[in-house]
């Protein structure tokens, strides 16, 4: 079957042509021409059509009422479009977790995962003849979601143009965002950046930047200052009954991190011995902060930190110690970091710790931007770390089978078999000033045109990261 004569007007009037014919009557139209007829019907049309299209409505007819319902923007339009949608849907999931599974279930509940999700995509992707999100089973985790989206992104307009889902690209990343912060009472602005990130010697954002450019892996097999890797290594899929092991020898850490300028800071070194070491890299990066900028006001700044592992607290019990001294109990958790912080600098202002697992730091520059639009303080210090000090975290994770061998995170891609883990420390000040450049604070970096928190709800998994969230 040709395409190039099937256009517009002619489709149109074939479709008008109330003839008995069978369409699978042979040899009229075999199984190939099915599937072509299928497909160019879709494309003309802009609506979806199962695969079992010309066996369901076998006569021009049968097809003619099928298109004509699909095109109308009516409520029994939108369920049959829904319902042909769903049964797509089904047959796709289906086809890659070798089972069906229901409309509501989250699909990485019912096994699904990276690769199958990728696999999921794809397939949605032909069958649609559109362009989907990386993230667009995570984003829409079950079939009814995805056929929700699906329907309102494909839904035919009065132009007769399909809109379509459309995958952000790394141009759109980079694209300067543009919005109007000249109406705003209050908007927040980075005024400085502090930072301790892996393979830097300095630590300092430009360094990490032209790591970024050259594309440089960073990751490395865990230093025994660490711990003994070896000890606790067993190969994927390998069990050891008699001692906890991880099939993951690999992670992206940072150089130094038990270095620490007490003396600078006013801690005693039996004091800051007992002090987690992230705590005492992010006191240096708020110190930075503080020495650089003039537009912080102890007085009205607070403190943010967010932090999801505080581990130094096994990592001195397994130095020998019977007994922990007293100050080793405020030397590490949550409250205490951010205490600290607001101790050590004298800051006022309204402070909190968060862990929010992996999206703490994000948490926290919420809080921070949302403290400081409200009124409740002019300046503030968001921190966000991560160190890896105790091996039975790795141990953990490694049971859950969520940690990549090579140590990469390939996201999104076929060889992808979990995340590596790393490290980081990164201390922001924030400062609340108008929307005009009248009143922006003075050496402003750049300008928080929003922020937004919420969770997923029954998504794709407990862990699973969701877009529209």
């Amino acid at each position: 079957m040709s395409r190039q004569p099937w256009h517009g007007y002619h489709y149109r009037q074939a479709l008008l042509v109330h003839s008995p014919v069978h369409l699978t009557t042979p040899p009229q139209i075999p199984t190939t021409g099915a599937q072509e007829l299928q497909r160019l019907l879709q494309d003309q049309f802009l609506v979806a059509l199962p695969a079992t299209l010309v066996y369901d409505h076998p006569t021009i007819a049968d097809l003619a009422a099928l298109v004509s319902q699909l095109r109308r923007g009516r409520t029994t339009t939108r369920s049959a479009t829904t319902s042909t949608t769903v049964q797509l849907l089904r047959s796709i999931v289906a086809g890659v977790l070798g089972r069906e599974v229901e409309d509501d279930e989250p699909l990485m509940q019912a096994g699904l995962d990276s690769l199958g999700s990728e696999a999921v995509r794809q397939g949605i992707s032909e069958a649609f003849h559109t362009s989907l999100s990386p993230s667009f089973v995570f984003d829409a985790p079950t079939i009814a979601a995805m056929a929700a989206v699906l329907a309102a992104e494909h839904e035919v307009d009065n132009t007769g143009e399909r809109q379509e889902v459309q995958a952000q690209t790394w141009e759109d990343v980079g694209r300067p965002i543009s919005f109007d912060t000249t109406a705003a009472k209050k908007a927040v602005h980075l005024v400085g950046l502090s930072s301790r990130l892996p393979s830097t010697p300095g630590g300092h954002l430009a360094e990490a930047w032209a790591v970024l450019e050259e594309g440089r892996d960073l990751q490395g097999v865990i230093p025994l200052a660490r711990w003994d890797v070896d000890r606790i290594y067993a190969p994927p899929g390998t069990t050891a009954a008699q001692r906890p092991t991880s099939y993951a020898r690999f992670a992206t850490l940072c150089d130094g991190v038990e270095a620490f300028d007490a003396g600078l800071l006013r801690v005693s070194p039996g004091e800051a011995l007992l002090v987690d070491p992230q705590t005492r890299l992010l006191l240096e990066g708020v110190h930075s902060l503080l020495a650089g900028s003039s537009v912080l006001d102890p007085r009205a700044t607070g403190v943010f930190s967010g932090c999801m592992y505080h581990e130094y607290l096994s990592v001195l019990a397994a130095g020998g110690s019977q007994q922990l001294p007293g100050p080793a109990f405020v030397g590490s958790g949550a409250p205490y970091m951010v205490g600290r912080i607001a101790f050590t600098f004298g800051l006022r202002g309204p402070s909190s710790s968060v862990d929010t697992a992996c999206s703490s730091s994000l948490v926290a520059a919420h809080l921070a931007a949302a403290t400081l639009t409200r009124g409740e303080a002019t300046g503030a210090a968001v921190t966000g770390s991560n160190l890896l000090l105790d091996p039975a975290t790795m141990v953990g994770i490694a049971r859950l089978g969520a940690l990549s061998t090579s140590g990469r995170c390939l996201s999104f891609e076929a060889a992808g078999d979990g995340y590596g883990r790393g490290e980081g420390f990164l201390a922001a000040a924030l400062a609340a000033g108008g929307g005009s450049n009248a009143e922006r604070p003075p050496h402003a970096l750049a300008a928080l045109a929003a922020s937004a928190v919420n969770l997923a709800g029954r998504g794709s998994a407990l862990t699973a990261p969701n877009g529209p969230a």
